[in-house]
């Protein structure tokens, strides 16, 4: 339940149109506009109808190095702290995947957004950064290592930071 008791249950729909490209393996792109609502169950709640964009690039010099930059909007719940309904957010995104050898991969990244509440006065701007390794064993067995670093200021809520750090283990058969 949302502010006031109301469940802020929702159906939503999104309706895109794009184009993607390819050029001579070195570079990729894609972008789409479109619509996207969120019609709530209870008619006490404002319905949300927003433009939706997403575009992003991605350039690969050798099969080694990979770089992806992105933008885009989505529309999203709100956290458990949050008086608002949904929130709209757009958000600017940048990650490079490195392969150092058959065994070892590395990963980067780093991204931001600013948010909009819908449903009150709260607006929210976060960024963060990451990074990572992926080791394999063998055929069967890989560790993953990450760290995150997240920052969310909140109008309301005021400001939050984590630090995160996970390793995973795969084993396949």
């Amino acid at each position: 339940s949302g502010a006031g008791g109301i469940k802020a249950d929702a159906t939503s729909r999104t309706l895109r149109a794009g184009l993607a490209g390819q050029w001579n393996g070195l570079f990729s792109a894609s972008a789409s506009v479109g619509v996207g609502q969120h019609d709530f169950d209870d008619a006490a709640l404002s319905d949300i109808t927003t433009r939706l964009y997403d575009a992003s690039i991605t350039y690969t010099p050798d099969p080694t190095v990979n770089l992806t930059a992105a933008l885009a909007t989505t529309v999203e719940p709100t956290g458990t702290d949050s008086a608002g309904t949904a929130q709209v957010v757009h958000s600017a995104t940048a990650s490079l995947d490195y392969t150092v050898n058959s065994w070892l991969r590395l990963r980067a990244s780093a991204d931001w957004a600013r948010s909009w509440l819908e449903g009150s006065s709260e607006t929210e701007q976060r960024h963060g950064a990451g990074i990572g390794a992926d080791y394999k064993f063998n055929a069967h067995t890989a560790v993953s290592a990450d760290y995150g670093y997240a920052y969310r200021d909140n109008s309301v809520n005021g400001v939050l930071e984590s630090h995160t750090v996970s390793l995973g283990v795969t084993v396949k058969r």
